[in-house]
């Protein structure tokens, strides 16, 4: 139930996305570890007809060489990886 509401959330954001921006350029990302692998998440996204990346298996996370070291969250090189396979996947679809 609230992976279904959470689902419907992000469709009616990419529906006032579209109206405002006059594009179909919203994508969600995965991050990984984002979600369990049996999460239902992707394929409610998908069943809306939302763009999905799906990151989750990137690079391990939680794993120390991808973590700050006090707090837990990801680090500059989990953000540079990521960032590099975003922009890779954007080219390929023709956004960048």
């Amino acid at each position: 139930k609230d992976y279904e509401l959470t689902a419907n959330l992000i469709k009616a954001t990419e529906d006032e996305y579209k109206k405002q921006f006059k594009n179909d350029k919203f994508y969600v990302i995965l991050y990984p570890d984002a979600l369990k692998k049996d999460s239902p998440m992707p394929a409610l996204l998908k069943e809306r007809g939302i763009k999905v990346l799906d990151y989750r298996q990137l690079f391990p996370y939680p794993a120390k060489q991808y973590q700050l070291t006090y707090d837990g969250h990801p680090n500059p090189e989990a953000h540079r990886l990521l960032m590099e396979q975003l922009t890779k996947d954007l080219k390929k679809q023709g956004v960048l």
